[in-house]
């Protein structure tokens, strides 16, 4: 494999750049709009870089979109254009920008594919057919189609543009990832002793090269969490007959030194986040940690089923939909109950749902607190510990905001608290309430968003204002 490697990287014909200017360190800008255009505005209120676009969205580390009639483009925050606005954007699950050359014709994007790191300022320029970035690790997953119509994929360095692993591989690139020091890569096809096709064939290879191998007919299958994975087993026709809720294979989980910690044995195994995998046997679901140790017993089940972990955690607890098929012909609403579960696998809070009642549980914020929804209104939820309170009842009509929702964040934590405060709507009014549920600034605006150093992006009477946390407003549309 090494030596494929070597020949590869000598072919490379494409090289990352960077942007080409030296700033001192520039305060936080903010979009505003002027007489139809965008232009941004520092804290003070002060325009800096004057309204000339269309579209103006936060910045994104040193650079930000703005758009014209053309397409969009990257901005510096000394208002020098990195990219002219030629292109379209599209911000990835891992924090980057992909982009591609917009035709204004077709009203499409064609051509390859670029990528904007904004943590490190490295601008790949449009030279892949399709960058991948899931999680936001140091490597992304880029893809290449050979002049006979077939995709190879190989990783890039998303700091620098180098490539690390070449393109080489041709299996499903979806499943491909890099963590912990630790790339997975698939070949399309492989092959056991006797034969029979494996299906895509699963590598684990170091930085340096060097490739995880466990014993004969057991494969990686996952990338590597918390220092562990998921392998698998194919099953033979009469073994698998045994087996009717799995893939064909079975599943357990190993180290990438290549030690099996748990032999595959199970229907499905994913990691689940913090330190924990979602085991999936007999169409249940329980948990085990990296170490190999049963946490939960696989004893819930969901209405849902898919080859994704049903178990997820974030902030130290997992937010559950437990479903007992058992009683659904009998009593339908005592068959389904929310749950929330902490670290070790207790279940703290369970909801049964009542006749004619349905609700739902955001995620836990890194706060501890966590919004439900029952009958299309939201409440507040606080756990401290292993107690879990209502804060208020069901009473805010919405609290997801309307402009830049995100605002350059990670998109899944878009409706979290930001500086404390929380958009939340009452009577079709927006205001801001804090993290006791209690209005900081009462409802008032038709539109509103999260704040962002400082300052929050709000709509009154069909004029756009930047507040201050006390309400105050330092800049507003004329």
């Amino acid at each position: 494999m090494k030596r494929i490697f070597t020949l590869v990287l000598a072919l490379l014909l494409f090289l990352p750049f960077f942007p080409g200017y030296a700033e001192e360190e520039i305060p936080a800008l903010y979009p505003i709009r002027e007489n139809g255009l965008w232009g941004y505005m520092n804290r003070q209120g002060e325009a800096v870089i004057a309204p000339r676009w269309i579209e103006a969205h936060p910045f994104c580390g040193d650079a930000a979109i703005v758009e014209t009639e053309s397409g969009e483009g990257l901005i510096l925050k000394n208002g020098e254009m990195l990219l002219k606005p030629e292109y379209c954007f599209a911000e990835t699950m891992g924090g980057g920008l992909s982009y591609w050359k917009w035709d204004p014709v077709e009203e499409k994007p064609v051509g390859p594919q670029g990528f904007y790191d904004p943590v490190s300022g490295c601008l790949l320029p449009p030279c892949y057919d399709r960058i991948y970035d899931y999680d936001g690790q140091d490597l992304l997953i880029a893809v290449n189609t050979t002049e006979d119509g077939e995709d190879r994929y190989g990783f890039i360095c998303r700091s620098t543009g180098e490539v690390v692993f070449p393109f080489v591989f041709d299996g499903p690139y979806d499943d491909a990832g890099f963590s912990e020091g630790y790339a997975l890569a698939a070949f399309e096809r492989g092959y056991q002793g006797d034969g029979s096709v494996w299906g895509p064939d699963y590598h684990l290879y170091d930085l340096e090269e060097h490739e995880t191998v466990f014993d004969d007919g057991i494969k990686p299958d996952s990338c590597v969490s918390s220092g562990a994975l998921r392998i698998a087993r194919k099953l033979g026709e009469e073994e698998a007959a045994l087996h009717p809720w799995g893939w064909g294979f079975l599943y357990g989980l190993g180290t990438p030194d290549g030690t099996v910690v748990v032999e595959p044995q199970y229907d499905y195994l994913q990691y689940a986040g913090e330190g924990l995998f979602d085991i999936y046997q007999d169409e249940r679901h329980g948990l085990m940690d990296s170490e190999g140790h049963v946490i939960v017993k696989p004893i819930y089940h969901f209405a849902e089923e898919t080859t994704a972990p049903q178990i997820m955690y974030l902030n130290g607890y997992a937010v559950i939909e437990d479903f007992d098929p058992g009683l659904s012909e009998t009593d339908e609403s005592s068959a389904y109950r929310m749950i929330i579960l902490n670290s070790g696998g207790h279940e703290i809070f369970s909801y049964t749902f009542p006749e004619n009642e349905w609700m739902s549980l955001g995620n836990v914020m890194p706060n501890g607190l966590l919004w439900y929804r029952k009958d299309d209104m939201y409440g507040l939820m606080r756990i401290t510990g292993d107690t879990v309170e209502y804060l208020t009842d069901a009473v805010f009509e919405s609290h997801f905001g309307g402009y830049f929702k995100g605002d350059g964040l990670d998109f899944a934590k878009e409706h979290w608290f930001s500086e404390g405060t929380s958009p939340a709507r009452q009577n079709g009014l927006w205001g801001y309430i804090d993290e006791t549920a209690a209005w900081i600034i009462p409802p008032q605006y038709d539109d509103a968003s999260a704040f962002r150093d400082g300052l929050a992006l709000v709509e009154k009477d069909g004029k756009l204002m930047y507040i201050e946390h006390s309400g105050a407003v330092v800049w507003e549309e004329e």
